[in-house]
């Protein structure tokens, strides 16, 4: 069987491990992309670059104007002919044009999506919209919030199969805590360590939210300090906020972790804390870092934003708090804290339970049997 994944501008090494394992399936993947598409890691899939409408319109201005009001400027000429040979199209969520694109080449189309808020499309991409829930073969949902969200859109329940993004067990495991690391990023050893990562984009990430928890953690506890990884724009102000609450002791910030040292940043933390918040116009769709988290065996703090309690089961993989809340943060960072059994308890299931459900094996055959029963 071949499936052509239609994708973006966009391709993540890590969203094409399950991609990858489909070979084991007996279905062979092709990328369709546009030729100005960004890869980030590696990709051992084969892909065919094809020209976009917008490629061909320079002026800034205009462009975004045409993608807002006629979003065609994502618009893949040739791609009907280029993907003759595919049995299958696979593109992602319901608004985006390239998968109305796929739909447009009559080939039999799958929608994976994980956006979880209902109707979150401008009135442009009504017809694109439309088209794509009226005549996709299938819909494949990150999680259950997501599966809920095509059934508000009047998806049936019986075209949607829910599964999730795919963890690389093997490389996020647990290890040995390393000293070196430590050592490198001046951590103290005997410390109880509470880590955070990612985009420190604070209107939905909510770094500040985890500041002022700990600001009062870090007096109860001498013995706690707080790892911030990453970079943003919101960095300025959250160096800011700590140096204001007299934090500069206890706050690390360890900068842009290289992904051969990820791993052992991970393993050298006692709690991970991911305390997303909701926009109008986003809530947590994954959480690959707290995926992550647990698939090193470590208990993940995080809120009730979008999809995140289908990701971290609350009192079995971890705590989630109210969003926006920091005392309620600080009640869930205190509690782990104070219950070494419970924090090894937590550890232990994440691990299960992202080895069980997550890992790329896994998501490659439940995604291979949709394919298989729709063939």
């Amino acid at each position: 069987m071949k499936l052509g994944l239609v994708s973006g501008f966009v391709v993540l090494e890590r969203d094409m491990l399950s991609y990858e394992a489909l070979s084991k399936h007996g279905i062979d993947v092709t990328i369709f992309s546009n030729q100005d598409y960004k890869l980030y890691g590696k990709l051992n899939l084969p892909i065919v670059l094809l020209k976009r409408w917008g490629q061909y319109n320079k002026i800034p201005v205009v462009n975004k104007s045409i993608q807002y009001f006629f979003p065609y400027d994502r618009w893949m000429f040739g791609l009907k002919k280029a993907t003759k040979e595919m049995d299958f199209l696979n593109s992602w969520e319901i608004f985006n044009p390239f998968s109305y694109g796929a739909i447009k080449t009559g080939k039999p189309t799958v929608i994976t999506a994980i956006d979880n808020i209902p109707f979150n499309y401008r009135f442009s991409y009504n017809k694109i919209v439309t088209n794509v829930k009226e005549k996709a073969a299938h819909f494949i949902a990150g999680t259950n919030t997501a599966k809920y969200m095509l059934m508000v859109e009047g998806i049936p329940e019986d075209k949607i199969s829910v599964i999730p993004l795919p963890v690389d067990t093997k490389r996020f495991k647990p290890i040995t805590s390393n000293k070196d690391i430590l050592k490198k990023y001046s951590l103290p050893e005997r410390s109880k360590k509470i880590f955070f990562t990612g985009r420190i984009l604070d209107s939905q990430k909510g770094v500040s939210d985890l500041v002022y928890a700990f600001y009062k953690l870090a007096k109860d506890k001498k013995n706690t300090i707080l790892m911030i990884g990453g970079s943003g724009p919101d960095l300025p102000m959250i160096r800011s906020l700590v140096e204001k609450l007299g934090l500069q002791k206890k706050v690390h910030f360890l900068g842009f972790i290289p992904d051969d040292e990820l791993v052992e940043v991970y393993n050298a933390c006692d709690i991970f804390c991911g305390p997303s918040r909701i926009t109008k116009l986003w809530q947590e769709q994954f959480g690959y870092t707290m995926t992550d988290a647990m698939s090193c065996g470590k208990p993940v703090i995080s809120t009730l934003s979008g999809s995140i309690p289908d990701v971290v089961l609350h009192g079995k993989t971890g705590l989630l708090a109210g969003v926006e809340n920091p005392h309620s943060l600080y009640k869930a960072l205190l509690q782990l804290i104070d219950d070494d059994d419970l924090r090894e308890k937590f550890g232990k299931n994440s691990r299960k339970f992202v080895e069980e459900t997550m890992s790329v094996e896994i998501v490659a055959k439940k995604t291979a049997d949709v394919y298989k029963k729709l063939h």
